[in-house]
């Protein structure tokens, strides 16, 4: 009797095995094409269809080191500012020319950094407005007695001009900036080891920063992260500051694989593929384009050798399954260009049809990205 309580035992459990696992398994082996690649390709910021296109993703990051003033250098700056002239004198523009002179009623000279025109006088009923214009001023000279405040300028071109008393000047802000000695200051060669040490820290930072932003879905090769530097502090400053900016260009991997296999695979329709061994390729960006993110083109050579992998809807292959008797799933199969061969077991393995619920079908695709 207890022999037979046992069998029973052991046949309600492997009932119940069959009935939580029923279902079908489907190894599928996707077909592949290995492909030797040595030709040139231009990607376009905003490609047409079926063209290979680019994305870009940007960076930008600022970093400073001070630097010890170990020596001395003298300095000669000239005070600026801006002035507002005004035209008092009829209503025709006056054209003044760059290094035209400004006098203050103490004697001190500035001049204008550009050739500008002066508006003519405006009328509205019998008020009569100048016509005025703001410009940036600098000292003739530099040194501290340039710095001034507020003050009133004359044009001494004109005199002896009627013009004379009808052009003027009038400070906007104080003058600032003149200085004429000797400051301490960092070494030329300590200030271009600091810029070399911070751009190498930045190209690291910004390099590392941009590959954890690539997709999954898209490529990046290190010839096509394009990084510019910008110093940002003076000479004279105890610190350095160096500006990055980085370009980074990615392409889409399954639209750089539907462009190989169009290339190199004799028998491929357009069908889903990609690859999983782009980072083996190389990659030699024209450098006649050197701005493809301005430009809107990016042409490239790629060489070395890769596998392209057809990719397979799964769900889509669920669906043509469901109930289909098991004689007949390689017919199923055939209608996917992608498969080079499947497999199928059953649970329990003496149905002779695939479930009906696409829960209970399992898609196992080998080497799948």
């Amino acid at each position: 009797l207890f022999f037979f309580l046992f069998l029973a035992g052991v046949g309600a459990i492997y009932l119940l095995y069959l009935f939580f696992n029923a279902g079908a398994t489907v190894t599928i082996e996707p077909k592949q094409r290995s492909v030797v690649i040595n030709k040139s390709f231009m990607a376009k910021k905003n490609p047409q269809e079926n063209e290979l296109g680019f994305e870009v993703i940007n960076l930008n990051e600022t970093q400073k080191k001070s630097v010890s003033t170990t020596g001395e250098k003298k300095v000669e700056k000239r005070a600026r500012g801006k002035v507002v002239i005004y035209n008092d004198y009829n209503s025709q523009p006056q054209r003044l020319i760059k290094n035209t002179r400004l006098l203050t009623p103490d004697g001190l000279i500035y001049r204008i950094e550009s050739s500008i025109v002066v508006p003519g006088q405006t009328k509205k009923g019998n008020v009569v407005t100048p016509g005025s214009i703001e410009i940036e001023v600098a000292a003739d000279e530099a040194g501290e007695k340039y710095n001034i405040d507020l003050t009133d300028f004359t044009i001494p071109g004109f005199k002896g001009d009627p013009r004379y008393e009808k052009f003027y000047g009038r400070s906007k802000v104080p003058m600032t900036g003149g200085f004429e000695g000797t400051i301490k200051t960092a070494s030329a060669l300590d200030i271009e080891l600091a810029r070399k040490e911070l751009m190498i820290t930045l190209k690291d930072k910004l390099t590392n920063r941009i590959k954890e932003q690539v997709p999954n879905s898209f490529i990046l090769y290190d010839k096509a992260i394009y990084i510019s530097f910008e110093s940002i502090s003076s000479d004279e400053s105890s610190e350095v500051e160096i500006k990055a900016v980085v370009n980074a260009v990615v392409i889409s991997k399954e639209q750089m694989a539907r462009n190989l296999a169009k290339e190199y695979i004799d028998d491929y329709r357009d069908e889903n593929i990609t690859s999983n061994y782009f980072d083996k390729l190389a990659i030699e960006p024209d450098p006649k384009e050197g701005s493809p993110w301005q430009t809107g083109v990016f042409p490239f050579a790629l060489s070395g050798a890769t596998t392209l992998t057809y990719v397979i809807d799964s769900e889509k292959l669920k669906e043509d399954l469901l109930g289909i008797p098991k004689n007949l799933v390689n017919d199923i199969y055939k209608n996917y260009s992608g498969i080079e061969k499947a497999e199928t077991s059953l649970i329990p393995k003496w149905k002779s049809a695939l479930p009906e619920d696409r829960g209970k079908i399992k898609i196992n695709i080998l080497g799948a990205i």
